[in-house]
Parts: structure tokens; C-alpha cells; sequence
């Protein structure tokens, strides 16, 4: 796969975005004005930018049923086991805390059978939808149950010619707008509200912005690129204050993020893609790329250590909440670098290197 360096910066902005509103929320809601706790739409750009990354890599796949095992082995080695490693360690941080001070972390979250059976396997949890159901241990794992549907929807495109790509799309956005509608019961069950969720849109425009990269290239012109890259940072302004201007509550647009926010991201990815340089990245660019390899550690370690953080340092004397946040977010991004570093880079190139040849055998 072609490396398209400016879609990794990419990845590492959602993921500091993401981070910046759960330390801004944990931390103190009136940090610089409260201004990064719309920084939660950065799942929305995550999600843009894997429907791109998947139909871009898999896209010269379709129709061949051979290539559906080595598909779903490489998502799964991709999401789980690095998930899993690092599930356990919030496990046991939640086991030392309470043992220490008598009291879990985070309150709400749900430590018996069912809860670790949720949190492992993805089990779609009440963060996802509006079902009553559990928090997962690890809050941020909620949206890989809506990665690990994208990804199920798309293996049918594995058994069909390609040309049958655009019908199977059509019917699950199809099934999308009558769970909107309540013409189906997408609220009253777990998976249903996840696979029914116009969340799921985001990932048509990554694939719909993968076709154009691959069929269309003649349109990601400089000055086409530069038009569309300040639309969407304008569009994704005007969205962001709006939401702040509400608070909390002003639910709409969050609601409609797959319109308010995924739009004007998936200008940017299309932006950012016409301003790919073929020049060797220079050192703060590659800095950059390797904090969006790293960001799916990144934002799979940083709520947890958020709060338990916080609390160390006022307990330390340093209350300020500015420094604070500051401290807490440059430890983890340079931690979770580390992990990146040291743990899932290492793990999923040898899990790749010992499962992938026996996928591609049978």
C-alpha cells in the first residue's frame, strides 16, 4: 500500500483530539475556555479515515472469496490482541488503585463477568447506543464494535464481483435510514443499534474518497486540494463552536456528527490527500507520522491514566489545571509512543509473521 503520509498526521490529530477532550473533561471542563471538549469528533475523522484505508487496501480484492480469510486475520490482528493487552493492564491499574485506596477509578464501569466478557470481545456497551446496557473497562473501545461491523459489511464485498460494491453499500445505508426513521427497532438492541447508527456513514465518504484516489487522481489538483482543505477546517470550526455554544446538551449536532463534522473531515482527508508531496518527509513531518502509527495505542491507553494522573499530581501540591493538562497529554502521547514503540509494533508483526502465512495456505 502506497504510504499517504499527510492521512497519518491525520490519524495522530483525532487521536490528540480525542485525548484533549477526555483531559479537558477529567481534568477541569473550563480549560482554555472549554474549547477541547469537541475534541470527542475526532472518532468522527477516525472513522472517515478507515473507510478510506480499507477500500483502498482491499479494493483490488473484491469478488475474490479467497482473500476474505486473510482479511478479517489481518483487521483482527490489527484491533484485538493489542486491545486485549491493554485492557488487562487498565484491569490490574483498576485492582491496585482499589486496593490501595478502597475505591474503583471510574464508578461506573462494570467489573464482573459480564463486564469483562463485553469489554473483551467489543460487545456493542451504553456508550455506543441508547440501550440500556454497561460502560466497557476501557470507555474509549466502544467505537471499534462500529469499526468491527464496517469491517463485516465490507468482507460481503469479498463474495460478490466488485461491481456488486455499490448495491451492498446501498443496502446497509438503506438499513441505516429506516433505523433513523424508527421504521426499525435499531434502539431496542444492542447490535442493531450499532450496525443502524448514521454513524456508519462516515465510513461511505473514506471509500468514497478511496474511489476517487484510485479512479479519479486527475481531481486532486493543488488548487482543488487548498479549496477543500479550508472549507473543512471552516465547516469544522463553525460545527465546533456551535456544539460548545450549547454545552453538553445541545445534542443535535452531535446526533448529526455524521453531517456536521464527518463533511467537513472528509474535506480535509480530500485536501490533505492533493497536498501529498513526493518529496522524503522532513524530521517534524515524520515525527508526526510516527505519532499516527502510534495513535491507535494512543487512543486506546489515555482515558484511564488521565484521571488516575490528575489525582497523583494534585495529591503532589500541583492543583493548577492548565499545567496539569499539559503535563498529563505530553506524557501520554510520548507513552503511548513508547507502547507503539516497544509493544504493538513489535506484537503485530510477529503475530502477522506467524498467522498470515498459514491464513493464506489453507
Amino acid at each position: 500500500m502506497k504510504m499517504f503520509y499527510n492521512l497519518q498526521i491525520c490519524r495522530a490529530i483525532a487521536a490528540i483530539m480525542v485525548m484533549f477532550a477526555h483531559a479537558t473533561h477529567n481534568i477541569d471542563k473550563q480549560i482554555l475556555g472549554g474549547f477541547w471538549l469537541g475534541g470527542w469528533c475526532g472518532v468522527d475523522f477516525f472513522f472517515v479515515l478507515s473507510g478510506f484505508i480499507i477500500y483502498y487496501t482491499n479494493q483490488k480484492n473484491m469478488g475474490d472469496s479467497q482473500k476474505l480469510a486473510p482479511y478479517f486475520a489481518k483487521r483482527l490482528i490489527r484491533i484485538y490482541p493489542i486491545h486485549c493487552l491493554y485492557l488487562l493492564g487498565l484491569i490490574a491499574l483498576h485492582f491496585v488503585i482499589a486496593a490501595s485506596s478502597g475505591a474503583q477509578i471510574v464508578q461506573w464501569i462494570q467489573l464482573d463477568a459480564w463486564g469483562y466478557f463485553a469489554s473483551f470481545s467489543l460487545y456493542p456497551t451504553s456508550v455506543a447506543n441508547d440501550v440500556d446496557s454497561i460502560m466497557p473497562i476501557n470507555p474509549v473501545s466502544y467505537t471499534l464494535a462500529y469499526e468491527l461491523v464496517f469491517y463485516g459489511v465490507f468482507a460481503l464485498t469479498f463474495l460478490f464481483p466488485r461491481r456488486f460494491f455499490v448495491a451492498i453499500m446501498a443496502v446497509w445505508l438503506a438499513f441505516i435510514v429506516l433505523g433513523a426513521l424508527n421504521i426499525l427497532p435499531a434502539n431496542k438492541y444492542f447490535l442493531l443499534s450499532i450496525a443502524l447508527t448514521t454513524r456508519n456513514i462516515e465510513f461511505f465518504y473514506g471509500c468514497f474518497i478511496a474511489y476517487l484516489v484510485i479512479q479519479k487522481p486527475q481531481i486532486f489538483r493543488f488548487s482543488t486540494s487548498i479549496f477543500s482543505l479550508i472549507f473543512g477546517l471552516i465547516g469544522l470550526l463553525i460545527s465546533w463552536l456551535l456544539w460548545l455554544k450549547g454545552g453538553a446538551d445541545y445534542v443535535f449536532l452531535k446526533k448529526h456528527s455524521f453531517i456536521f463534522f464527518a463533511l467537513p473531515f472528509s474535506l480535509i482527508i480530500f485536501g490533505a490527500l492533493g497536498l501529498e508531496s513526493s518529496k522524503k518527509p522532513n524530521w517534524l513531518q515524520r515525527q508526526l507520522v510516527f505519532l499516527g502509527d502510534a495513535s491507535y495505542t494512543i487512543y486506546l491507553m489515555h482515558f484511564i491514566p488521565i484521571i488516575v494522573l490528575n489525582i497523583l499530581l494534585q495529591k503532589v501540591g500541583l492543583t493548577r489545571s492548565l499545567p496539569n493538562f499539559l503535563l498529563i497529554c505530553l506524557f501520554l502521547i510520548a507513552f503511548g509512543a513508547l507502547l507503539y514503540r516497544f509493544i504493538e509494533k513489535p506484537l503485530t508483526a510477529w503475530l502477522t509473521k506467524k498467522i498470515m502465512p498459514k491464513i493464506k495456505q489453507q
